[in-house]
C-alpha cells in the first residue's frame, strides 16, 4: 500500500508541475502551445487521484486564471479545462468554472461592440484532446460537464 501511496503523490506533484510551468507563460494556451498539450495529460492524472488531491490543485489553477484573465481565449481554454479535471474527480467546483467561462465571454462580447464571438472554448479543448487520442473531434463529444443536458 506504500507504494500506491508514494505513487499517488508522484502524480499528484506531476500535475502540480503541469500547472506550475503555465505560470509567467504569455498566451499558454495559445493553439498548438505546450499548454493545450499538457493540459490534456493533466485531466487524465485527474482522473487517476482522489478527490482531495485534485482538490488541491484548485488554488493555483484559480491564480493562473487571474495571470490570463486579460486574454479571452487562454482564459477561455482554461476554464473548459478546469471544468474538465473537475469532471473527472465529479467534483462540484466544475460547475463554477464553467460559469466563468460563460459569464467572462458574455461580459466580454457585450463590452465589443459588433463582436459576435463565435468561438467555442470547450470545443477548442475537446479538439486537442481528440486530436491527441486519435479520435475525429465529434467522437470525443457527448455532454460537457455543466451542459444543460448534463444538469
Amino acid at each position: 500500500m506504500t507504494s500506491d501511496r508514494a505513487g499517488a503523490t508522484d502524480v499528484e506533484a506531476e500535475g502540480r508541475r503541469i500547472i506550475e510551468a503555465r505560470f509567467g507563460e504569455d498566451h499558454p494556451f495559445a493553439a498548438g502551445g505546450a499548454g493545450m498539450v499538457e493540459f490534456v495529460e493533466l485531466v487524465a492524472i485527474a482522473g487517476r487521484l482522489d478527490d482531495e488531491a485534485v482538490r488541491r490543485w484548485l488554488p493555483r489553477l484559480d491564480a493562473l486564471l487571474k495571470e490570463v484573465r486579460s486574454c479571452l481565449p487562454c482564459y477561455g481554454k482554461l476554464c473548459a479545462y478546469v471544468e474538465l479535471i473537475c469532471a473527472a474527480r465529479s467534483l462540484a467546483e466544475g460547475v463554477r468554472y464553467g460559469r466563468a467561462l460563460d459569464g467572462r465571454v458574455r461580459a466580454v462580447e457585450s463590452a465589443r461592440p459588433g463582436c459576435t464571438g463565435g468561438r467555442d472554448y470547450r470545443a477548442e479543448v475537446r479538439a486537442v484532446m481528440a486530436r491527441l487520442a486519435g479520435l475525429e473531434a465529434r467522437e470525443a463529444g457527448g455532454p460537457w460537464p455543466g451542459d444543460a443536458s448534463v444538469n
